[in-house]
């Protein structure tokens, strides 16, 4: 696996983007904004981020972890937008997204780890 820094760089691009989405969607009780930017970003950062900033060796591989990882990051959008739309409790949003961003890094890892 490689690390490819411009598509890494461009990812958390696309994390802080859809992160200031997120923003503009929640309401600002209770500064409900400011943390559906930093979950929203994080997360859409590290999903995002495995998609587009490693090449994988084996070809195969690499198509089933970028399409495990692009059904997970549509997930972790709607999630996110869905929190951002409506009050939930924060803990309740941290929780689902944080939950779902390690099992999108647990899946990708499991996929990508050599079988002996």
């Amino acid at each position: 696996m490689k690390v490819n820094v411009v598509k890494l760089i461009l990812a958390l691009g696309f994390g802080a983007i859809l992160g200031l989405l997120c923003y503009q969607i929640a309401g600002e009780e209770a500064s409900r904004n400011l943390i559906s930017f930093a979950v929203a970003g994080t997360s859409m950062f590290l999903s995002i981020g495995m998609l587009m900033g490693f090449e994988y060796e084996n070809e195969n591989r690499g198509v089933n972890i970028k399409t495990a990882g692009t059904l997970m990051a549509t997930l972790l959008l709607v999630v996110n937008i869905v929190f951002s739309c409506f009050a939930y409790g924060v803990l309740a949003y941290v929780g689902v997204v944080g939950f779902l961003t390690l099992l999108d890094i647990a899946l990708i890892y499991s996929m990508y780890k050599p079988k002996n």
